[in-house]
């Protein structure tokens, strides 16, 4: 993946984008292999907050750790599921071909990784916003540089964000 496309919208990244360090266990824990394009962007900028709203998880963060926040944001989904089954179209990990959860907004929108399988034959970005999925054909840099660049059908960051967010990218905490 070509990094250089995300610098003019946030900036150059901050960490070493140690694939080889970040992932593989990781990887092993979950029992599925994540989109490269999804791992070369956090290794590069996460953990980090993009535009004051979507805080991007990273599997060796002291802050913002992908393994706990999807946890716990797996856990809730669970809950909700028991007492709303409507709300939760589509599986998630750990059932076979479940969305992985990798991102959140301040306001509560769940982004997903969408495996081969769980609604097509490739990676696809899903995300829950109060009950409501979307659905975006596209993999995981290719929707962020459309959310980015407010070419997405749906306003995924509030325009005023947009407009008055001075610093795009900031790193959250330290990475192990």
């Amino acid at each position: 993946m070509d990094l250089s496309r995300f610098h003019s919208v946030l900036g150059n990244p901050e960490l070493n984008s140690d694939v080889v360090a970040d992932w593989p266990s990781f990887e092993e824990r979950i029992g599925r292999h994540l989109p490269d394009d999804y791992k070369e962007f956090v290794s590069a900028y996460g953990p980090c907050e993009i535009f004051g709203d979507l805080w991007m998880w990273h599997p060796r963060a002291d802050m913002l750790n992908l393994e706990g926040a999807m946890d716990r944001v797996l856990a809730e989904a669970d809950f909700m599921r028991s007492q709303f089954p409507e709300t939760y179209p589509y599986p998630l990990h750990p059932a076979p071909n479940g969305m992985i959860p990798v991102a959140e907004s301040q306001a509560g929108a769940n982004i997903y990784l969408a495996p081969p399988g769980s609604v097509r034959d490739a990676w696809m970005i899903a995300v829950d916003w109060k009950s409501s999925w979307s659905l975006y054909d596209y993999g995981f840099s290719e929707f962020l540089l459309k959310a980015l660049k407010d070419e997405l059908d749906d306003e995924f960051f509030d325009e005023s964000v947009l407009e008055e967010v001075t610093v795009p990218y900031r790193m959250v905490g330290n990475v192990a």
